[in-house]
Order: structure tokens, then sequence, then C-alpha cells
């Protein structure tokens, strides 16, 4: 596995790829990447366990983070870091989703479903577009969420999608986009 140069300060190293994913550049500057309309590269996680209940999904509320402070969102959703032995070639999208759970719900090992979806998105209140890979996984595991993350609760699918269609600003506009579209 290659070793990826950490983000500091929110700032990041922000991939830029074209339309089609494939990889065109990169940039230290959030405003340069905001301003071009860069395909940033993000990897999303979607935690499933079966309950007697039904079949459920693991959210996360967003704590201190710089774009949608303390709504709902994916299991994990991390953007891709720089390669240090490669700077061309960016981080591999199931590398970042393990690096997500590791780092945000401290899960080690997991196993994703085999099909994973690929999407772009681009919000009226995000300035850049991503390019989301979205692999989803059963899991019954412990796992103990970081700092960075305000908290996680189990919710019912069929409620997530009630919810989404009547409460959509309880959750990032992107989560609202993919389990409308999706889910």
């Amino acid at each position: 596995m290659a070793e990826f140069i950490p983000r500091l300060n929110n700032k990041g190293i922000f991939t830029q790829l074209d339309a089609g994913g494939n990889f065109v550049g990169r940039t230290a500057d959030r405003g340069v990447a905001e301003g071009s309309k860069s395909n940033i590269p993000v990897a999303r996680v979607l935690l499933f366990r079966n309950t007697f209940r039904g079949k459920e999904v693991l959210l996360q509320r967003r704590g201190d983070k710089p774009l949608w402070p303390g709504l709902l969102d994916a299991s994990v959703v991390e953007t891709a870091q720089m390669n240090a032995q490669d700077p061309w070639e960016p981080e591999h999208p199931r590398d970042t989703a393990e690096r997500g759970l590791r780092e945000e719900l401290g899960i080690e090992t997991i196993v994703f479903d085999s099909k994973s979806h690929n999407d772009t998105w681009e919000g009226e209140d995000y300035p850049m577009q991503s390019f989301i890979t979205t692999y989803t996984a059963l899991y019954n595991g412990p796992f103990s969420p970081s700092d960075e993350v305000a908290e996680v609760e189990w919710i019912r699918v069929r409620k997530l999608k009630k919810e989404v269609k009547t409460n959509p600003d309880k959750f990032t506009p992107s989560l609202v986009e993919f389990v409308t579209n999706h889910l």
C-alpha cells in the first residue's frame, strides 16, 4: 500500500479529475479547486446491518467539518489524498474508503460488496464537483468514532428514504441525492 501525504488544517491536496475520472492534476489550494469546478475524488461508504426490524444503515453526524456541520451523512465520506511516492498517481478510491473507515470509525478490516457505484455530484452550495465512488458492506462489528464524528446512528433504510423526502435539511445534499436516486 502506498504512503499518502496527510491533509493539513482541512486544506488538503485536491486531486483533479476530468469528467471521465481521469487524473489531470492536483492542487493544495482549495480556492483553485473550487474555482476550477474540478472533479474531486471522494469515497463514500455505507455500512449496513440486518436486524429483526429490517435492513439498517449507519449514518454519521458531521462534527466541526467546514462543509455542512451537524448534518447526517453516509457512514464515511473521505477525500482522496496525494501519493507521496508518486504525486501524479491519486489514491485509489478503495484505499480512500478503507482509510476513512480506520480514521473516522476505527474499523481496521472490512469486505466491501463487489459492486461499487460511481457518480458525480455538484450542489448549489458546494463549489466543487465530486467524482464519488460509493462502497457498501454488511457490518455488525464494533466501531469507535473519532473526534471528528459528532455521533453515529443506525437507521432503517425504509425510514431513511422517508426522512430524506420529508426532512431533507437534516442530511447532506449529496446523501439526499444518493438515497433518492440509488438506494
